[in-house]
């Protein structure tokens, strides 16, 4: 697990979206991790049989036509043709956004990502993150209101704090010598 310039764990990363341990960022969305009540991938999947329904009718409804009286055939053809092409691209444009990623925030429920019914795999990835990040969360609000101050670090936080540490000192000790530029002691 990666951990940002500001020094959050990040779980999740690509060119859309970022889950870190402290904040949800998604399309010009934040939502603070510690507010997320839970996280839900909705599938759309009574809207696509209702859509795929609809289209099937429509176009089935031309195979009809050849029984309608010959003067009447066009006008109603074409009728039926916008018909099941309007239903098709009603389809379609359901099959692009057939998933969706719900955060319930409070009473709120915030759709984070759609995604199509073809490229479903960011999606749970990111649900899976986003579990890991609120589970995390839980996990450090128990262990603040439990007293407990024993932090345990992995060996890259920690080789990171004694980094930091050695940078540290070394600037104390450079602000004590005598005509340093970053500090002088006074007399």
């Amino acid at each position: 697990m990666a951990t940002n310039e500001i020094g959050e764990k990040v779980y999740y990363s690509d060119d859309s979206a970022k889950v870190t341990n402290v904040r949800i960022t998604c399309n010009h969305i934040t939502v603070p991790i510690e507010k997320i009540g839970s996280v839900n991938i909705n599938l759309k999947v009574e809207m696509l049989c209702l859509r795929f329904a609809i289209s099937l009718v429509s176009a089935s409804l031309l195979l009809f036509l050849p029984l309608i009286r010959s003067n009447l055939r066009l006008p109603i053809g074409i009728i039926l043709g916008v018909i099941a092409a309007v239903s098709a691209i009603w389809l379609y444009l359901l099959l692009k956004n057939y998933a969706e990623l719900v955060v319930s925030v409070g009473s709120r429920r915030v759709v984070i990502l759609t995604s199509s019914i073809f490229n479903k795999s960011g999606l749970a990835k990111m649900y899976k993150a986003i579990g890991e990040a609120i589970l995390d969360e839980r996990k450090y609000c128990d262990m603040k209101q439990s007293g407990d101050n024993s932090v345990k670090f992995n060996p890259s936080e920690t080789i990171r704090l004694k980094v930091m540490l050695d940078d540290y000192d070394r600037l104390k000790k450079l602000a004590e010598k005598p005509g340093s530029s970053l500090g002088e002691k006074k007399d």
